[in-house]
């Protein structure tokens, strides 16, 4: 999360006027950190194949063998609307009859997705091919084309389809789904539900996600009928973060004859913006080589990641031969696809296809199984399970895999081979058996099935690996033969999450292993780290490979980040001003910048990305006023300081050096005390604590100049502001009178007060407040009363609904929405320790996880930092 820091100078100039009613936050003077709304501190970033994209795709189930009608959205992530869009597909399926190209998408739809307003997103209605009986999956790729600012533009998406076999009771996924960004901060997924074929219909009682920042998006599926044969599309959009992680979506729903209730789930991964370019392929048909004397096949590959790969040489396993397109050395860019074709013996078998890729982030590898048979004297299996498999690193996950008998022969004395593990050395992979309809040494005439279950554990963090599956059997068309089929699964390893305190009386900085199954904190072996005195706010680049931590002794401490176990490193310590009151890294990560009040300047310093070590390029003197807060514009290019003569200060960054010039300056009113810049970079607000008010400037994209719009009242001595995700409200938190006020902003940067503002927080003296990256929730630490106050927020007004207030320790002073595993901590500066609650992801409520907080190695805590580990 990124963080707006606010200053433990103006705290103590604060003791001095509510000495009795903030006697708590006085004791330490050091300073409060008020969280935003951004669940990473990543730079946005957009590459053009990011403008129009089309949603990653859950595999669409085909029930009956039956053609299946369904959409997948199309996304503008523009500001301009987009006309003019064409759509084709290529399709890679056995059809029965057959179905064109042309009919595989609606022509009424292909007119409507044809302009997309900025912003906005427009539903594509395909119809997948008809199976026959042998068949039991196949893909297409869809295909868009534009024109943008003169450039002719192309974005591709594989659709994967599979037949449907030994359907579930109650409302059903037919698989998981992975949601990629494509450089946008926010990527969308389609992910399909089904009833099931026995005439049941369902109502849908609720979907929902169990991580905040994965929403489901068509939430008016819920509360309908699910009826049988049907396929119905879910769009759910996610949060893009720093590293990889995965969210539950469930569903609940109740059989409407026998008023039943049954629920499923399946996984949604979330690839971050580290995660480079990303291939993924399409399900290859079943090849019948009865049909050819030189059969063949085709295998679809799109890169769905956030960066172009190279590609390498592809090879296949004994019985492929004859590859040939997705040429070595050539480049897939974001959004793009090519086509490997080849060739397999006449008789059946099984073997695969694998692609290698490189780029800067990334040296991987795409595996895709290739099964034939011969239908005049071959048998077929065909194995249904769920992909892609996500756990936490060393813990373990289980699916269970189907093995269904689609015909020609049945099948005796089936086995289930071990697992085979690709290209990993720390992957563990086990078969076990249920105990009914299982798969050991069983039977399976023609239309059988059984079952087997796939237990994975992986002791170090690993994305998108793959590993293969299989069943063997014995089958008799005249004379004895041997069946195996393999089937790939694919799955990461979540890696660990570190969380680091700031000891202001301790001289360190203390380090904790988070455990996501309860919360835990468990401090590491190597730490506490030593820093300085009075060790006060920290930053980490974006890479998260470094850390670096203001201290008392006017200087700054740089750590290296071990990725395998949390460890810090002190690699250097470097001079600043006097008493430094901000420290704030450009999104880049190149240039980091640090206020100082007492000497009345902002140091300016490079950052080696490769070492971590920064070097001082300047002072800049603020003219004689102490300065506070930093804060910088999403593109990197403007710098802001507010100081102590109430003037902002409007600062260039120099690109290429980090040096900063002057542009200007403008007023304040009286005693600025905290600021927020707008997600659309168009304006910034300030909080003025003397004068109980608001200034809202706007921002020259151009130049960077701030213009003063309005002046707008205020509660009691406001402490604290945050902007909802979307930027249309702006919340004030008032510690004067305990309120938190709600404004609407205007299209022109005005606000308007959300009626039935303020919006009390039933606690004493708030001074911190954070805000989910979803703007559902927003929790507010009441420093005196020592208690943490959720409300939940109505989308459409900004409305507050207080959820509850819970008790969290001697002065709550920071806190840390820890949205990718479910938890908030809360630093208590003077009962030096970390309150920890579970959030529930539906409600916003909270649940203390341990009646006994983690106080192990901290001495007055005060600020937090999360660390969410990715390879270096």
């Amino acid at each position: 999360m990124q963080k707006i820091n606010l200053y433990y100078v103006v705290r103590k100039i604060l003791c001095g006027f509510f000495i009795t009613a903030i006697l708590n936050s006085c004791v330490d003077n050091k300073p409060v950190t008020a969280t935003s709304n951004d669940l990473t501190s990543a730079s946005f970033y957009q590459t053009s194949n990011g403008l129009i994209t089309i949603d990653n795709a859950g595999i669409v189930p085909v029930l009956n063998n039956t053609p299946t009608t369904s959409i997948i959205y199309i996304h503008n992530n523009s500001n301009t609307t987009i006309s003019g869009i064409n759509y084709n597909v290529t399709q890679n399926s056995k059809l029965l009859p057959t179905i064109s190209s042309a009919q595989l998408l609606d022509a009424k739809s292909t007119a409507q997705c044809s302009v997309i307003k900025a912003r906005q997103a427009c539903a594509l209605q395909f119809t997948t091919p008809q199976f026959n009986n042998a068949d039991t999956q196949g893909s297409m790729l869809i295909t868009l084309n534009y024109e943008y600012n003169h450039r002719s533009l192309s974005f591709n998406q594989i659709i994967n389809f599979k037949k449907i076999i030994n359907l579930s009771n109650g409302v059903n996924f037919a698989s998981g789904v992975s949601i990629g960004g494509f450089g946008n901060k926010v990527g969308y997924a389609t992910i399909y539900l089904y009833g099931d074929s026995n005439n049941q219909t369902y109502k849908l009682n609720s979907i929902m996600s169990n991580k905040i920042p994965v929403a489901i998006v068509n939430k008016n599926i819920i509360g309908q009928n699910i009826n049988p044969n049907q396929v119905y599309a879910v769009e759910i959009q996610a949060k893009i973060a720093l590293r990889n992680f995965a969210a539950t979506i469930q569903a609940n729903s109740t059989n409407k004859q026998m008023h039943n209730d049954y629920s499923s789930s399946s996984t949604a991964v979330v690839y971050s913006f580290s995660s480079g370019g990303i291939l993924t392929a399409g399900q290859i048909p079943v090849i019948d080589t009865a049909e050819s004397s030189s059969p063949s096949g085709s295998l679809l590959i799109t890169n769905v990641g956030n960066e172009s790969v190279t590609l390498e040489a592809s090879s296949a396993t004994t019985g492929i031969s004859n590859l040939s397109g997705c040429s070595s050395g050539s480049t897939l860019n974001v959004g793009q696809s090519c086509t490997i074709t080849f060739n397999v013996t006449q008789n059946g078998g099984t073997g695969s296809i694998t692609l290698n890729y490189q780029n800067y982030a990334v040296t991987g590898h795409i595996t895709q199984v290739v099964n034939w048979y011969n239908s005049l004297n071959g048998a077929l299996a065909s194995m249904n399970y769920n992909t892609p498999l996500v756990f936490t690193q060393s813990a373990a996950e289980s699916t269970v895999i189907t093995v269904f008998n689609s015909g020609g022969y049945n099948l005796t004395n089936v086995t289930i081979p071990a697992p085979q593990i690709l290209d990993s050395r720390t992957t563990t992979a086990t078969i076990s058996y249920p105990a009914t309809n299982s798969c050991q040494n069983a039977t399976l005439n023609v239309g059988g099935f059984c079952n087997y279950i796939l237990t994975i554990t992986d002791t170090a963090y690993e994305s998108n690996q793959q590993l293969l599956i299989g069943v063997n059997g014995n089958y008799n068309n005249g004379t004895a033969q041997t069946y195996s089929r393999y089937g790939a699964v694919t799955y990461s390893a979540a890696p660990y999450t570190y969380l680091y305190v700031s000891n202001s009386n301790g001289s360190t900085v203390t380090g904790f292993l988070l455990d996501p199954s309860n919360g835990d904190l468990n401090q590491l072996a190597t730490s506490p780290y030593s820093t300085g005195t009075g060790p006060g706010l920290s930053v980490m680049a974006p890479s998260n490979q470094f850390m670096y931590t203001t201290v008392d002794t006017d200087n700054i401490s740089e750590f290296s980040i071990n990725s395998t176990n949390g460890q810090l490193t002190k690699i250097a310590s470097i001079s600043t001003g006097v008493e430094p009151s901000d420290i704030v890294m450009t999104p880049n990560g190149n240039f980091l910048y640090i206020t100082n009040w007492v000497s009345e300047n902002l140091t300016a310093y490079s950052v080696n990305t490769t070492t971590g070590i920064l070097s001082k390029i300047s002072n800049y003197s603020t003219g004689g006023n102490s300065p506070q807060q930093i804060l910088i514009d999403a593109t990197g290019n403007y710098l802001y300081t507010y100081t102590t003569n109430n003037s902002v200060l409007e600062y260039r960054i120099n690109q290429s050096n980090g040096s900063l010039s002057s542009i200007g300056s403008t007023t304040a009113d009286n005693y600025p005390f905290g600021g927020v810049i707008t997600p659309n970079n168009q304006f910034l607000y300030l909080i003025n604590y003397r004068s109980q008010n608001v200034s809202a400037y706007s921002i020259n994209q151009s130049t960077g100049v701030l213009t003063l719009i309005n002046t707008y009242g205020s509660g009691a001595y406001p402490v604290n502001i945050a902007t909802s995700p979307d930027g249309e409200y702006l919340y004030v938190l008032c510690s004067g009178n305990n309120t938190v006020y709600a404004y609407t902003i205007g299209a022109t940067g005005e606000l308007t007060l959300v009626p039935g503002s303020g919006f009390g927080t039933g606690g004493e003296y708030p001074f911190t407040l954070v805000m989910s990256s979803n703007g559902q929730f927003m929790y507010v630490l009441n420093n005196s009363s020592y208690d943490v106050t959720a409300f939940s927020v109505d989308e459409s007004s900004g409305a507050l609904t207080t959820i509850g207030i819970y008790s969290s320790g001697y002065a709550p002073e920071d806190a840390i929405l820890d949205e990718i595993n479910g938890y908030l901590y809360v630093v208590n500066v003077t009962s030096f320790n970390i309150a920890t609650f579970a959030v529930n992801s539906t409600t916003g409520a909270l649940t203390k996880v341990s009646t006994t907080p983690q106080s192990v190695g901290l001495n007055y805590p005060i600020s937090l930092q999360i660390l969410y580990v990715y390879p270096n």
